[in-house]
């Protein structure tokens, strides 16, 4: 619902309703929306308070997602730090939206659909695992 009212808000703003590849831009939605959501179970469940669930969104996701190229490309950052992007998952998931929509991308579309599918399985087996074991879970 989330990515929807963005889209809207979007073509209201540019007036285009153009897509380069809507398949893949679909698939780039559901990927992203499976794999903050089976991160967002498992820090709920493992986590005791808000305070702790802030802390993994300070540390670990918001970092993530500012060295991925949502901003701005990632070729403008210097050469000497550009290798992190490649162990960054978030940023093939940018790179696979990007090319949905612009056609431009960073790194290659199949290498992008490729890791973000990886990662939503690790992250779904982790989510999974996290609720089987009933580690934080309460009655």
């Amino acid at each position: 619902i989330v990515s929807l009212a963005v889209m809207i808000s979007g073509f209201i703003c540019s007036w285009s309703f153009v897509f380069f590849n809507p398949f893949l831009l679909i698939a780039a939605i559901i990927l992203a929306t499976g794999i903050f959501g089976s991160i967002g179970i498992a820090a709920g469940a493992v986590c005791k308070s808000w305070d702790q669930v802030g802390v993994i969104m300070s540390f670990v996701v918001q970092p993530l997602v500012f060295f991925s190229g949502v901003f701005f490309s990632f070729n403008s950052f210097p050469e000497w730090i550009q290798f992190i992007r490649f162990f960054n998952p978030i940023f093939y998931i940018v790179s696979m939206f990007r090319y949905a929509v612009l056609g431009i991308s960073d790194t290659s579309p199949l290498i992008s659909f490729s890791v973000s599918i990886l990662f939503f399985i690790i992250t779904s087996i982790l989510s999974v695992k996290v609720l089987k074991s009933g580690f934080g879970l309460r009655a």
